[in-house]
């Protein structure tokens, strides 16, 4: 449940969320803003604050960019002109927008958006100072780690406007124009849309109930489950800890033995559940004479070892084909059938089977407690 608000909270946040990511540099806003903060701590301190911090720096940041750009194309090139026209950021007094490229691994120019005119971006930027200064205009804005006078590394900001306050059509409108936007580079910045990617925290609560539900090889069934190509599992680390105790590998193993023993250890959760042998008498009652657990395998005999039958069949006769009847009394949410293929001969000898065996797409585990709770697909 918490996994899914998360899910829907990053639907919502979609509207009104953003990321802005900082390049480090003494030339950058990242000692602007630094400085910034520690003036306003000092003035909350005092109590002479007129704003609160997110807006504040949020502030001081809009106005370097404001300032780093309005004097471009005039009479004298500044510094920022040469870097955007060098960079071909500029290019006939139009911005650029730009989007990554996985494929070449940096970002490319984005011809599915055209160019923004400087005029209109100065001019976007001088009205949009005084909207965002408004009280509850800025819900959040702050870095992933904490500031300081000297850093390293590309700093990301977390950045919530209001979708109530007065103006807020235009403060949408101008960071949707800044999106992408090359001019932002000039001062080492990069603005994009929150993504739906999971939190850090969200993404350790997954881990914990991927865990719980897949037992704690989660890691090497991923492996497996996410391979694009046939891969020997004694080669990757995850499973090596998995196939220490089990004895000589490179021969040939039955699978589901094999399979029983790499679940044992994880004991995960889609496997657990219980099954019961009990004596059905009309004079004595119900007794029950075994209890079991699902973790291993249900093995299914077959009544005619030579004739055609089907795995629904099967489980008829574990069912009620025996000495009791057998039936499940916590089904799980996974089930492991195991077809006997083998049969002791009265000569003495053991055979292998290839009795035909039809699989139906979904097949019905008898249950004490609810016969619907039984219903159990195929998935091999």
């Amino acid at each position: 449940l918490a996994l899914q608000q998360e899910t829907a909270l990053k639907i919502l946040r979609q509207d009104y969320s953003w990321v802005l990511f900082i390049q480090p540099g003494s030339q950058g806003p990242l000692p602007l803003l630094f400085a910034a903060a520690q003036k306003w701590k000092k003035s909350q301190e005092e109590g002479t604050t007129t704003s609160t911090l997110r807006t504040t720096l949020f502030g001081c940041l809009i106005t370097m960019l404001h300032a780093s750009l309005k004097d471009i194309g005039g009479v004298t090139q500044t510094p920022f002109q040469k870097k955007a026209e060098d960079n071909k950021w500029l290019q006939e007094g139009h911005w650029c927008y730009q989007k990554w490229s996985p494929a070449l691994g940096s970002l490319v120019v984005d011809e599915g958006r055209p160019p923004l005119p400087h005029a209109k971006l100065v001019e976007a930027l001088q009205l949009l100072l005084p909207i965002i200064m408004q009280p509850y205009m800025i819900h959040r804005f702050h870095a992933t780690r904490p500031l300081a006078d000297t850093m390293t590394g590309v700093t990301a900001f977390q950045l919530d406007i209001s979708n109530r306050t007065k103006g807020h059509p235009t403060v949408w409108e101008t960071l949707e124009a800044l999106t992408g936007l090359s001019a932002m580079q000039v001062i080492g910045l990069q603005l994009r849309r929150d993504t739906l990617k999971q939190s850090p925290a969200a993404a350790l609560v997954q881990q914990v109930a991927d865990i719980l539900k897949y037992g704690a090889q989660e890691q090497a069934w991923r492996d497996v489950y996410h391979a694009r190509r046939p891969i020997h599992v004694h080669a990757l680390s995850s499973w090596r800890p998995l196939l220490c105790n089990w004895a000589n590998l490179h021969q040939q193993h039955d699978a589901c033995e094999f399979l029983e023993h790499l679940l044992g250890a994880g004991r995960p959760q889609v496997l657990q559940g219980k099954w019961e042998s009990r004596i059905v008498s009309e004079v004595e009652g119900t007794e029950t004479r075994g209890q079991h657990n699902t973790q291993r395998s249900i093995t299914l005999d077959l009544a005619d070892p030579y004739a055609t039958t089907n795995l629904q069949a099967l489980v008829d006769h574990w069912h009620t084909g025996g000495t009791y009847v057998q039936a499940c009394t916590h089904p799980p949410r996974i089930l492991l059938l195991r077809i006997s293929r083998f049969l002791d001969t009265d000569a003495g000898e053991t055979v292998k089977l290839h009795t035909r065996v039809t699989i139906p797409t979904a097949i019905q585990i008898p249950c004490y407690c609810d016969p619907h709770q039984g219903d159990y697909a195929l998935m091999t």
